[in-house]
């Protein structure tokens, strides 16, 4: 069973930010602080609390403006637990999600912006990624490509943003 907290956003395009969060307060505070920081325009914040037991959610509803929270009362693992904030993000009308984990932070001033421009200077563009810096400094993933399944890609695991048209 999902619980939602609803909460009003008018934006015209509606860029849509999935945190998922496991317990882990002190990292996911860090990221959200990170992300509401990136001031570059208004973004919707789904955090997807994923069976988490520390008992922090209400400390964490009580510190941030206009967060929407998705409570999965079960641990759904990885993927389909990112796809419940996914769906919330859809159904309030979101034309970019950008999947975040509770370790990312860091954002540029003006990521969401570049990201942006991205999807609207080419239409056929469904995903867009970014170099990754680990806490060590050093690349988590992102940079030089590699083959897979003979193909060069370079594939992300956090730090990429799905385009709506993608869904559709």
């Amino acid at each position: 069973m999902l619980i939602f907290y609803k909460k009003k956003y008018v934006t015209k395009d509606i860029f849509a930010v999935v945190v998922l969060r496991h317990n882990n307060f002190d990292k996911v505070i860090k990221a959200l602080d990170s992300i509401y920081n990136e001031r570059s325009h208004d973004l919707l914040i789904i955090l997807v609390d994923n069976a988490s037991t520390d008992g922090k959610l209400p400390d964490i509803k009580n510190k941030y403006n206009n967060l929407e929270v998705v409570i999965n009362h079960n641990n759904l693992l990885y993927s389909s637990a990112y796809n419940t904030g996914i769906e919330r993000a859809l159904s309030m009308g979101a034309k970019f999600i950008n999947i975040a984990h509770d370790d990312s932070y860091d954002y540029s001033s003006n990521y969401f912006d570049v990201v942006r421009d991205v999807f609207e200077s080419d239409h056929s563009v469904a995903l867009v990624g970014s170099k990754c810096i680990g806490p060590s400094g050093k690349v988590a993933w992102g940079g030089e490509n590699h083959k897979k399944l003979g193909v060069d890609m370079n594939t992300p695991t956090c730090g990429y943003t799905i385009s709506r048209a993608a869904f559709n």
